[in-house]
């Protein structure tokens, strides 16, 4: 099958073995006639508005972070994301776990930040976060870090522990324990670090444990989450012209979205005495 016929079949999409035609689930969709051929079985889908409901709980077969790079839609990117969010909610819909209730932040109490990865590590994540979370103003924030994966030992995992008021290892709990943990510690926001990447947990955003939960850095697109209203970004990462492709609700960094830790762990880059020259790597001083 093509692409468009996988990604048609994983939004529950009948398509026809050439990829023209078909009818959208639910009935609308064309004849197979005319100027429908044109299109692909995702783009009618996309134009008929079709989506997987909570009775069709598939899971694509296209994933949302590759989807990225692919020729499809923003329409489209987010019907995927969308079809995932679906699913982290039906994993947790059974789980005895109580809607959580929240206090509001009393006057001069500091901002309970929560991040969540599963990139605390020897990750790109990490690599560019690595000292973010020691320089947040400890008089006005307290800093949890939530690991989803386990201590693999790296100086940057170290660096994260180090530079976090609280760090706390997640990996052996179940969404719900795990949910209910970041809810006991009264977080105020609770940061996304993965969004669609390797090792999210999606299902503990999905129980809403803290009252304001957010994407940021691990996955730009959206996530089609009713459990993630907001993302950070930039107006280059998400153009305002593009904003109605995204569910969530924008907050956009003056200059760019994406933080760099070379100030911090790789200084000597910034010493013109300290700095490699290209004699240093046998390359001519005259040269590309």
């Amino acid at each position: 099958n093509t692409l468009s016929e996988q990604v048609a079949t994983a939004l529950g999409i009948a398509a026809s073995k050439g990829g023209k035609g078909g009818e959208a689930a639910g009935g609308a969709g064309g004849d197979g006639k005319g100027e429908e051929e044109e299109f692909t079985p995702v783009e009618k889908a996309a134009a008929a508005g079709a989506t997987v409901t909570a009775a069709q709980p598939v899971r694509p077969c296209v994933q949302p972070f590759h989807a990225l790079v692919y020729n499809m839609s923003l329409v489209q990117q987010r019907q995927l994301a969308e079809c995932y969010a679906r699913r982290a909610v039906l994993s947790v819909a059974l789980l005895d776990v109580p809607t959580f209730r929240f206090r509001a932040k009393r006057p001069q109490q500091r901002l309970r930040i929560g991040y969540v990865s599963s990139d605390f590590g020897n990750h790109p994540v990490s690599h560019l976060m690595q000292s973010v979370f020691s320089m947040h103003d400890s008089d006005a924030f307290e800093v949890f870090c939530y690991a989803l994966s386990p201590d693999d030992q790296s100086h940057w995992r170290r660096n994260i522990e180090a530079g976090s008021e609280h760090f706390k290892d997640l990996s052996r709990l179940q969404a719900g324990d795990a949910a209910r943990l970041i809810y006991g510690d009264s977080i105020h926001v609770l940061v996304n670090l993965n969004g669609y990447t390797k090792g999210s947990r999606n299902e503990i955003f999905a129980l809403k444990p803290a009252p304001i939960q957010v994407q940021f850095l691990g996955f730009p697109g959206s996530m089609g989450a009713d459990f993630i209203p907001y993302l950070i970004a930039d107006n280059v990462t998400v153009p305002a012209a593009l904003r109605d492709g995204y569910s969530e609700k924008i907050v956009a960094m003056p200059h760019t979205f994406m933080p760099t830790d070379h100030k911090q762990s790789a200084r000597d880059v910034l010493d013109p005495d300290k700095c490699p020259t290209r004699s240093d790597y046998g390359v001519p001083e005259d040269k590309f």
